[in-house]
C-alpha cells in the first residue's frame, strides 16, 4: 500500500503503475477496506467546485452506478472540467458526506495525484461498436 508521501518519492509512471483498478462494488460496499489504498478508477467529471485554492471534483463512474468526490491534488496541470471523462490515480479516502441542494449523501472520497483524459468514443462498450458497425 503506497500513501499520500509516496506520491513524492516516484516517478508518475511508477505510481500510476502501483494503482490498482478497483472492482467498484467492492469498493462502494467495503470503503475502509480500501482507506489509504491506491487505486484507479474510470469517471465523467459532473461538477467542479473551489474552495480556498483547493479543486473538488464531484464524478460518476462511467458506468453511472456510483459516485465519488476527488479532491485534485495535481500540480501544475490545467484542471478538469465537467463532462470530462478521465481516469483517475489516487489514495482511497474513505466515505464522504456531499450536501447538495439541501440533501445529503454518501460517496466515495478520493485524492487524486494524477490523472488520463479519456476519449468518449473508447468508453463505447464493443457490442454497441459491433452494433454500429453493421
Amino acid at each position: 500500500m503506497l500513501g499520500a508521501s509516496d506520491y513524492h518519492n516516484l516517478s508518475r509512471e511508477e505510481y500510476i503503475s502501483r494503482c490498482e483498478e478497483m472492482n467498484l462494488q467492492a469498493l462502494y460496499n467495503n470503503t475502509d477496506d480500501y482507506l489509504g489504498n491506491t487505486v484507479c478508477v474510470k469517471l465523467e467529471v459532473l461538477y467542479r467546485h473551489s474552495d480556498s485554492g483547493v479543486v473538488y471534483y464531484l464524478c460518476s463512474s462511467v458506468d453511472g452506478g456510483y459516485t465519488f468526490m476527488l479532491r485534485d491534488c495535481v500540480e501544475g496541470v490545467e484542471r478538469l472540467q465537467e463532462g470530462d471523462f478521465f481516469m483517475a490515480y489516487g489514495e482511497c479516502t474513505g466515505d464522504w458526506t456531499v450536501t447538495s441542494n439541501g440533501n445529503k449523501f454518501d460517496v466515495i472520497g478520493m485524492n487524486m495525484f494524477y490523472y488520463d483524459l479519456i476519449e468518449r468514443s473508447s468508453l463505447e462498450a464493443p457490442s454497441d461498436m459491433a452494433r454500429s458497425a453493421k
